[in-house]
């Protein structure tokens, strides 16, 4: 190759090579228009991480606000947790309701909700949004019968579900909080279309990512887990019909599960949380954990169980166990609660949160 061939080589690679970065960069200052809730600043600096969480709890109204919630996120943080999941919770009268309000008295305020956010992050804990909605005073019903016979009731409850989570999507940007839950378990109410509006409505407001925490027997019929970032399950699975199940049985029963979870992850291919795990620390709490009677032992084999099913599994992005309170001296040796606070399923969470884990999901699935 002679002086003038080597030269116009030269020149044509230069020239291929800056159309190349040209069109490499354009591809890169396009994607926040493409994919505008993919790239946001302060959105994704730990995010996708596995997330070691604890649903961190209040009904009233300026709880979070008191010296002893701090103390109790201290203690929380021993736990090797490093993310919590902060509750609110906003009512209907009863069933019949179709008005979504909170309770004064009840209902954690904005001021009590960033008092907990900032004392949780000047503890090294990032937070999930998790606003709920309850029925009323009435312990005897569930969020999840949540059902109407008419359409003009369903545009009604639907209308003030809009407004009540996106008062919260507001907060959650605002405050820069990089997860928030949509909605947990309204199960009666999921397989409507108006979900689609709501998801919309959100990332309208909100630039964080976003999960619906699905009830145990909901998850496999919600249609529009494509539309979030993960997939959420309130993993409340009943396991064996025994109070005196080894841990083995325990594993095995996990396994029918898992076969779901698999399938619901292969259809929609995304990160799935367990945006609540939890067993009270009874007898027969496997059968069904809002079960009553001490059994520390159990509580532990059912958290010691679920982690050993579910560490190995490629889409386990975090759970996160119910519950931990604002009062320091929650729990203890007999009490017969959720809180695994001074028991032995304490350690087992200890244990496994110490535990470092590798996500191998694609937090970019949808992009794909």
């Amino acid at each position: 190759m002679n002086e003038k061939e080597r030269i116009i080589k030269h020149n044509l690679i230069t020239k291929i090579m800056n159309k190349i970065k040209q069109n490499l960069l354009s591809i890169l200052f396009s994607l926040p228009l493409l994919f505008p809730n993919s790239i946001k600043a302060g959105t994704l600096d730990s995010y996708p991480t596995f997330q070691k969480g604890a649903s961190y709890v209040s009904w009233w109204f300026d709880e979070y606000t008191y010296p002893r919630s701090k103390t109790s996120l201290q203690e929380l943080k021993q736990t090797n947790t490093d993310v919590i999941s902060l509750l609110t919770t906003q009512y209907i009268d009863n069933l019949n309701s179709t008005n979504i309000h909170p309770i004064v008295e009840k209902t954690p305020t904005d001021n009590s909700l960033e008092t907990a956010l900032n004392n949780a992050r000047g503890l090294g804990m990032d937070v999930m949004l998790k606003p709920h909605v309850d029925v009323g005073a009435d312990s005897t019903t569930w969020r999840g019968y949540i059902s109407f016979s008419n359409e003009t009731d369903w545009q009604a409850w639907f209308n003030s579900y809009k407004n009540f989570i996106s008062h919260y999507a507001e907060f959650a940007e605002n405050k820069g909080i990089k997860l928030l839950c949509i909605g947990t378990e309204l199960k009666g109410t999921t397989h409507r279309n108006e979900w689609q509006d709501i998801i919309n409505s959100v990332r309208q407001k909100y630039s964080g990512r976003i999960t619906y925490a699905s009830n145990w027997d909901e998850f496999n019929n919600i249609q529009w887990f494509d539309k979030l970032d993960y997939i959420g399950i309130d993993a409340y699975f009943p396991l064996t019909n025994s109070n005196d199940s080894t841990l083995e049985e325990l594993i095995e029963a996990w396994q029918p599960h898992l076969l779901q979870i698999d399938q619901n992850y292969e259809t929609f291919r995304k990160p799935i949380l367990l945006t609540e795990i939890g067993y009270r620390s009874t007898d027969g709490a496997n059968k069904a954990p809002w079960l009553a009677k001490i059994d520390l032992g159990e509580q532990a084999d059912c958290y010691q169980a679920a982690f050993q099913v579910l560490w190995g599994k490629p889409w386990f992005y975090g759970l996160y166990f119910w519950n931990w309170t604002t009062e320091p001296n929650q729990g203890g040796l007999n009490n017969e609660d959720y809180t695994p606070h001074g028991k032995p399923a304490e350690n087992i969470i200890r244990q496994w949160f110490s535990k470092s884990k590798k996500t191998s999901v694609s937090f970019w699935d949808k992009y794909e």
